[in-house]
C-alpha cells in the first residue's frame, strides 16, 4: 500500500483543498474559525481520515478474504475427508461478527462522545498556543507571563484528561475481539475435546479438531 503512494497523494490534496477552502472563505466566516481548529483539520483529522479510512479498507479486503477462505475450507473439507459435515464452525463465523457488531452499536455513542470531547479539548489548547506566540511580545510587555502560563497549564490538564479517556476507550475496544476469539478458543477446546473422547465413530478427527481451533483465532483476529 505504500507503494502505491496513495496515502500521501490523498493527504496532500486534502490538505490542500482546505488550505484553499479556508482561504476562500468570506471574511466574517473565517474571523470565526480558531487557529487551532485550521491546525487540527490540517494535521491530525487529514491523517486520521486517511489511515482510518484507505489504509484500513485494505485490511478490511485482507481480513474478508481470509474469512472466504476459512468458509470455503469448512464447507470442502467434510466432502474431501468423506467425513460428515460440522456447522459449529459455520456457525462460530456468523456468531464472532453479530457478537462484535452488537459491541459496537452499543459502544458508538460513547466513543463519538469522547472522542469529540477529545477533539475539543485539542483544538482549544492548540489555540491557545497559537494565540501566546502570535502575541508573545505584548504579553511580555505588560507582564502577563505568569497568568498565561497558567491559563494554558488548564488547557494542558483538561487536554491530559480527555485523552487518557479516549485512549482507555480506544485500548478496551482494541482487546475486545482477541479476548472473544480467546474464549471462544478456550469453548470449542472444551466441546471439541469431549467430541474426540465421546465419539466413537470419530467424526471429529484430531486433524480437524487442530483446524477449527486456528479457524476459530483466525476469525478473531481478523475482525
Amino acid at each position: 500500500a505504500l507503494s502505491f503512494k496513495v496515502g500521501g497523494a490523498s493527504r496532500s490534496q486534502l490538505q490542500s483543498s482546505l488550505m484553499k477552502r479556508f482561504l476562500n472563505l468570506q471574511p466574517g466566516a473565517r474571523d470565526g474559525l480558531e487557529n487551532g481548529h485550521i491546525i487540527a483539520a490540517m494535521t491530525d483529522d487529514v491523517e486520521e481520515l486517511v489511515g482510518c479510512g484507505y489504509m484500513m479498507l485494505l485490511k478490511c479486503f485482507d481480513g474478508a478474504g481470509m474469512l472466504l477462505a476459512v468458509a470455503i475450507f469448512q464447507l470442502t473439507a467434510p466432502v474431501v475427508f468423506d467425513k460428515p459435515a460440522k456447522w459449529q464452525i459455520l456457525a462460530a463465523l456468523l456468531v464472532c461478527p453479530c457478537i462484535l457488531m452488537i459491541f459496537m452499536v452499543i459502544r458508538t455513542p460513547y466513543v463519538t462522545k469522547v472522542g469529540v470531547e477529545h477533539k475539543v479539548k485539542h483544538c482549544k489548547l492548540l489555540s491557545w498556543i497559537s494565540f501566546i506566540v502570535n502575541n508573545y511580545r505584548i504579553i511580555v510587555d505588560y507582564s502577563a507571563t505568569a497568568s498565561c502560563v497558567t491559563d494554558c497549564e488548564g488547557q494542558i490538564a483538561a487536554y491530559n484528561g480527555a485523552d487518557v479517556s479516549n485512549s482507555q476507550v480506544m485500548l478496551n475496544n482494541t482487546y475486545f475481539s482477541p479476548w472473544l476469539a480467546i474464549i471462544s478458543v478456550c469453548t470449542y477446546m472444551w466441546y471439541g475435546g469431549r467430541k474426540i473422547i465421546e465419539d466413537p465413530d470419530g467424526s471429529l478427527t484430531l486433524g480437524m479438531f487442530l483446524a477449527n481451533l486456528s479457524v476459530i483465532k483466525t476469525v478473531g483476529d481478523n475482525h
